[in-house]
């Protein structure tokens, strides 16, 4: 519906009256189309002040404030609350990542698969969403590069249940369509991470190819089929041990190192 304005305001371009449409609140130019901009008044301060005892009124400071300028600056404000948690999600990263134990390298993987988990969700910059997004991303990465971490490890460095995050490591692989595969080099890298943390320089080699003929011979032999990934390699690495004749390793120092109920390797 088209009015003119109660002010028969004209034109500059064309010098014709000006018409408002109701409907959406804008004046403009019946003849060229013409279309002027809608100026919101914002009392912001006053350019004098009366004498005192005066009846006059103080004139008044009127700004316009554009409709675009409002736009940016809350795209703006949208751009810098995303990047503060972005930093929230490198910092978590690579405290998790270090607490583990594994090198930088792995940060910015895990980093860009966050990113693209929620490229159309919120990315969370704390509490504990952001806890079981950054350990099922870490869990996820370091898996497909073969470093050999469990999600046990995981979980009790981030203070988490096992369960809680199982449950966003699938959520994780099916949005994202990755799979996780334990291959053999995550089986050599963890076998490799507990000498190291044993301190165990004398027959290293020896014991990490005896542990790792163990494994293959349980997945053959279908002894790992429904047990998880690190109760079979623990148990092969302490079979390797004793059968090397190494007695100062004992099932509560692999549980610990690896975050696991000694009842479960035995």
């Amino acid at each position: 519906m088209y009015r003119f304005a109660d002010s028969e305001e004209c034109c500059e371009q064309c010098s014709a009256l000006l018409e408002e449409r109701e409907h959406l609140g804008v004046r403009s130019c019946g003849s060229c189309g013409a279309v002027l901009p809608d100026v919101n008044a914002s009392l912001t301060g006053l350019d004098w002040a009366p004498p005192r005892g005066s009846s006059s009124r103080p004139l008044l400071q009127v700004q316009a404030q554009d409709y675009h300028v409002k736009h940016r600056k809350s795209v703006f404000a949208a751009e810098a609350s995303r990047n503060h948690r972005v930093q929230r999600c490198k910092a978590a990263i690579s405290l998790l990542s270090n607490a583990v134990g594994l090198q930088g390298c792995v940060q910015e993987p895990v980093l860009a698969l966050m990113l693209r988990h929620c490229d159309r969700s919120f990315i969370p910059g704390k509490g504990r969403r952001l806890k079981l997004l950054v350990s099922a991303c870490l869990l996820i990465v370091s898996a497909r590069q073969g470093l050999g971490v469990t999600i046990h490890e995981v979980a009790a460095h981030a203070g988490l249940h096992v369960s809680k995050v199982q449950k966003t490591v699938w959520k994780v692989c099916r949005v994202n369509g990755v799979r996780i595969t334990r291959s053999q080099a995550n089986v050599d890298a963890l076998l490799e991470r507990m000498c190291r943390h044993m301190n165990l320089c004398r027959q290293r080699s020896a014991i990490c190819e005896a542990a790792s003929k163990l494994v293959t011979i349980a997945n053959k032999g279908w002894i790992a089929t429904g047990r998880m990934w690190a109760f079979v390699v623990s148990a092969a690495f302490l079979l390797a041990t004793k059968a090397y004749h190494i007695s100062s390793i004992e099932v509560d120092d692999v549980a610990t190192f690896l975050a696991l109920n000694p009842g479960t390797i035995k």
